[in-house]
């Protein structure tokens, strides 16, 4: 019953009109127009609150549960899309609401399987507030650089992941380098139709394989495609 209430808390303790954007979500009102400061500020210290209930770093205290996971996609846009919005607006390392702050630290720190695989990239958190056509009045604004936000990088939070688990990259890059080979001829696909058929399959895939293996510190980039083929299949089957 605490775990529902504090999941029903969610809608009240968003701003209020505020679209449920898929990628800006609580940012604009239905006019297209940015939420204003103090209601996130608002938003924020609810949020901060919340966490107090049961003592944290969780909602539910000292686990990871549910009620995490249904907050956590917002919270994780917010932290980079917020800072962008209002300059100083910062909701890691912030002593003014360190209950939310340690929840960052601790779902990054204690939940290997949240920041390997299902975390958001800070850049394109970033990248849609500019893009035309996600919530922001259908026209694309100007907010303050993206690298002012990023999420903290800890290689031995993926160590813990991969330890133990086959078909697993030894590190991030080599993870999604994989990834992206092992579903190489459906990118290639994509790249071409989206490209109007204006470059061949056999380029796309030319230049795939080079940004594989360059990620991979594989093969040299002017190796020959049996090569990389070779070195790309080893990974997986390690």
């Amino acid at each position: 019953a605490e775990a529902e209430a504090l999941i029903a808390a969610f809608r009240p303790t968003m701003p209020q009109g505020c679209r449920p954007s898929a990628r800006t979500a609580f940012l604009f009102h239905g006019a297209g127009t940015p939420a204003p400061r103090r209601d996130f500020e608002k938003t924020l210290d609810g949020v901060d609150a919340l966490l107090t209930q049961n003592k944290g770093p969780f909602f539910m205290g000292e686990e990871f549960g549910a009620v995490d996971c249904a907050w956590a996609p917002f919270l994780e846009r917010y932290s980079v899309q917020l800072p962008l919005m209002h300059s100083g607006l910062r909701l890691r390392d912030n002593p003014e609401r360190p209950h939310l702050s340690a929840w960052y630290d601790a779902m990054e720190a204690r939940v290997p399987a949240y920041s390997s695989r299902v975390q958001g990239s800070a850049y394109s958190w970033a990248a849609v507030l500019a893009t035309a056509g996600f919530g922001n009045a259908g026209s694309a604004r100007e907010y303050r650089p993206a690298e002012e936000t990023s999420f903290k990088a800890d290689t031995r939070v993926w160590q813990r992941y991969a330890e133990g688990r086959t078909g697993v990259g030894s590190t991030p890059r080599e993870e999604v380098a994989m990834r992206m080979w092992k579903n190489r001829k459906g990118l290639v696909a994509d790249t071409v139709q989206n490209c109007n058929m204006q470059v061949s399959p056999e380029l796309v895939d030319e230049v795939l394989r080079v940004c594989l293996c360059a990620m991979t510190e594989g093969p040299d980039l002017d190796s020959s495609p049996s090569e990389s083929e070779a070195f790309m299949t080893g990974l997986l089957a390690a």
